[in-house]
């Protein structure tokens, strides 16, 4: 057996910067361990290692903000594209709700002060209920029709919402194209993960 540290070392290790960053972001969302204690085991057992320079920079973007593999995925599709690190689950105020802020999976601020909301598409929400069992044809039709009630609120902040899914992510150039037409800016420095 090894230390939750160990794993989360040899995981990076091995893995492309999309995946190493799912394995990252979940350890660190679960507090199964911290930042600081991987990379003190980077430290003490990564020097020479196969694939430790890839480990560090995916670490190095790691956050247990990303409450999911696929915004974890999404978020490494951002990076390695060029774009600015988004925040994750920021909350925004509601208008049309004053008291009831909604929080969204990833948002940046931009220059002028407006705000670009980015909101990672998984399935199920729609088809499984929280105990685990498959809803039923009138729960998704709820659950459906809540969610666009939230991004309508959403909407009225005056707030660009983008939606997508991890495939839309994986589609580079449309991709691109759809964080570059929302305005999002561009990562201040050149180095990204390989």
């Amino acid at each position: 057996m090894t230390t939750v540290e160990h794993t989360v070392m040899e995981c990076l290790c091995r893995s492309n910067f999309r995946d190493g960053l799912v394995v990252a972001d979940s350890a660190l969302h679960c507090s199964l361990t911290t930042k600081s204690l991987v990379e003190r085991q980077f430290l003490e057992w990564g020097r020479g290692k196969r694939g430790i320079r890839q480990a560090r920079a995916t670490l190095a973007y790691a956050d247990g903000g990303s409450e999911s593999g696929g915004e974890s995925l999404v978020r490494a599709a951002i990076i390695e594209l060029g774009f600015a690190v988004p925040s994750l689950q920021v909350l925004v105020d509601d208008p049309l709700e004053p008291n009831n802020p909604k929080r969204v999976d990833m948002a940046w601020r931009l220059g002028d002060g407006s705000l670009v909301i980015l909101e990672v598409d998984g399935k199920i929400k729609y088809v499984q209920a929280a105990n685990g069992r498959e809803k039923t044809l009138y729960e998704m039709a709820a659950t459906f029709s809540k969610e666009r009630r939230r991004e309508s609120h959403l909407n009225m902040t005056g707030a660009k919402v983008l939606r997508c899914s991890v495939e839309d992510a994986c589609d580079g150039e449309g991709f691109r194209d759809m964080l570059e037409r929302a305005g999002v800016p561009r990562a201040m420095s050149a180095e990204r993960p390989n």
